[in-house]
């Protein structure tokens, strides 16, 4: 009885490696685009639901509440690569001070980075009635890559709504609230 010995050539094994590094090459670009085009939609998603709250709690207890990351001694930072927090803000002192409810705190992202444009302020406000309390604004969330088009923006009008900036231009990157493509620094 003869056993044959079953096996992988040299040149089976060559032209297998070959194909798999041609796939890996061509697809590595369309998965970096895919990932951040998911942490960009997170990102967004999970800011949007921070202002929504925030308007409704600031219009269902008749208040002011302020949405900023806090520094140290819990005052409003300009910073937005840290956790951005949602709280109870009567007395208007931007700050978070003992008996103040922290509605929710938003940890800062993974991947990416957020700017924000708030004239010379680092923080947004809602009134009681719900509209926007100071200037308008917007928040940019840009990738690792700073590649424009897999970037994002929330415009924010007086009435404070928050709306996504669109590609008006159709070269893939967004115009932001002042009509010009967004900018990744």
């Amino acid at each position: 009885m003869r056993r044959t010995e079953r096996g992988v050539t040299l040149l089976e094994l060559i032209i297998v490696i070959a194909v798999l590094a041609i796939v890996t090459t061509t697809m590595v670009p369309g998965l970096q685009k895919l990932f951040e085009n998911t942490a960009r939609r997170t990102q967004m998603q999970n800011m949007v639901g921070l202002f929504h709250l925030a308007r409704t709690e600031a219009v269902s207890q008749g208040t002011i509440v302020t949405i900023c990351p806090l520094d140290g001694s819990d005052r409003c930072t300009g910073d937005w690569q840290k956790p951005v927090h949602v709280f109870v803000d009567p007395e208007n002192q931007r700050a978070l001070s003992s008996g103040q409810a922290v509605l929710r705190v938003q940890e800062p992202p993974d991947s990416g980075s957020w700017t924000v444009s708030v004239g010379n302020r680092g923080y947004f406000q809602y009134r009681p009635n719900g509209m926007i309390r100071g200037t308008l604004g917007n928040l940019t969330w840009c990738p690792e890559s700073a590649d424009e088009k897999n970037a994002g923006q929330l415009i924010i009008n007086m009435g404070g709504r928050l709306r996504y900036a669109r590609d008006h231009s159709g070269d893939g990157v967004v115009q932001g609230s002042n009509g010009k493509p967004v900018h990744c620094p």
